[in-house]
């Protein structure tokens, strides 16, 4: 009951002696989103199992995970060592964020990082970007800044959901897209630069590319290009054509019909054309009461860009036309 009305204080704020290890593992068993807690009693005696064997490692001399206060009792006192630490800088060892007022004597509103210790006992300095994403180069410690549970490795649940399914090779434990949805300003993109990308399996190559009205596909035919030195030149030659010839209006996704198939541009848009009885003509030319043409040679191919030529005034004679790039979704009928 107190979990749920009270912020429950960690353990190591009542005895530091508990060891860190065990101080995470108690804290995410108490957090009040049921989200952050374990998910069985086995995934909490799985790290409990884990934290003892690093325990008697670390006793027997051998290699594994221990930590500084492994070898004293639960109930060591640390009176004297905060004594000497107060007197030594004036401040307490449950600082966790320690600004360069203390070091220097300047003001925190002067200061251009702060100190940072994290759940390892390393210092590390953060330096604030102001209204600027976190990337890359602050992967170190960004970490360390995300409130929410973590794993035995440190490493926070939100990160590990993202981490496990993009590193998935099974295709049912995976997912073909994902989308991480919030406000402006809400750390979406440091979540990816800083916190999941850098921690992605080498044999996962990322492209990050930030939207933008005009050169979206230019930026992602770029980054394709430098992350994969290998891409036909040929292939990457058609991309850049069928992006520069792209119908360049909003997304208009539309259902295809019986009889129908669709094409689709490289906006996202999808054209439906009923198919005529008699099919393809030898021109390539599918026709819609003489208001849609698609022109092209081997349509049916599905990977050849062909173009769609409008018809204002279909039974008139004057028209205007307007060619675009698109390529064949599909040309089998669908229901």
């Amino acid at each position: 009951m107190e979990v749920a009305s009270y912020e429950p204080r960690p353990p190591r704020q009542y005895d530091e002696s508990i060891p860190k290890p065990l101080d995470r593992i108690c804290q995410k068993a108490m957090a009040k989103l049921a989200s952050e807690r374990y998910e069985s009693a086995f995934d909490m005696a799985e790290d409990l199992w884990h934290f003892l064997a690093s325990i008697d490692a670390s006793r027997d001399g051998t290699t594994g995970l221990s930590h500084p206060h492994s070898q004293k009792p639960f109930g060591h006192s640390v009176e004297t060592e905060n004594h000497a630490s107060k007197e030594h800088s004036g401040t307490t060892s449950h600082d966790v964020v320690r600004t360069s007022e203390t070091e220097s004597g300047e003001s925190p509103e002067s200061a251009s990082h702060a100190t940072f210790e994290t759940s390892s006992g390393r210092g590390i300095a953060i330096v604030p970007k102001g209204i600027r994403c976190f990337d890359a180069h602050d992967s170190d410690f960004y970490l360390e800044l995300v409130p929410v549970a973590r794993d035995r490795c440190g490493l926070p649940d939100s990160i590990r959901f993202w981490k496990t399914r993009l590193e998935e090779v099974q295709r049912d434990k995976t997912f073909p897209v994902g989308l991480i949805y919030g406000p402006s300003g809400c750390g979406k993109s440091s979540f990816i630069q800083a916190g999941l990308l850098p921690r992605l399996s080498s044999s996962i190559h990322a492209v990050f590319v930030e939207a933008t009205a005009e050169d979206t596909e230019q930026r992602l035919l770029s980054a394709l290009q430098t992350q994969c030195p290998t891409l036909p030149r040929d292939q990457a030659d058609e991309y850049a054509w069928f992006a520069s010839n792209s119908l360049g209006i909003a997304r208009n996704v539309r259902h295809l019909p019986l009889n129908g198939f669709g094409i689709f541009d490289i906006h996202g848009n999808v054209w439906e054309f009923p198919l005529i009885p008699n099919g393809l003509g030898s021109d390539g030319i599918v026709s819609n009461a003489c208001s849609f043409q698609l022109r092209g040679g081997a349509v049916n191919s599905g990977v050849s860009v062909i173009s769609l030529t409008s018809e204002t005034s279909p039974c008139g004679p004057d028209y205007v036309s307007h060619n675009y790039g698109f390529r064949l979704a599909k040309s089998l009928p669908i229901d």
